[in-house]
């Protein structure tokens, strides 16, 4: 998730990536990304990783 926050732009923080991560797990409740077994990495819906039961 830290690289993800200095990507878009934010400080690699702990309250950063927390709150990147908890909009991940938004959307991959939504359909809009899959996140992988430990629920730790987010890939766009198609990406190749398996859906999420």
């Amino acid at each position: 998730m830290r690289d993800l926050a200095v990507a878009v732009g934010l400080e690699p923080v702990a309250a950063k990536t927390e709150n990147l991560r908890t909009k991940a797990k938004r959307l991959a409740e939504r359909g809009w990304v899959v996140a992988d077994a430990t629920g730790s990495r987010f890939m766009p819906r198609g990406s190749g990783l398996p859906p999420r039961c």
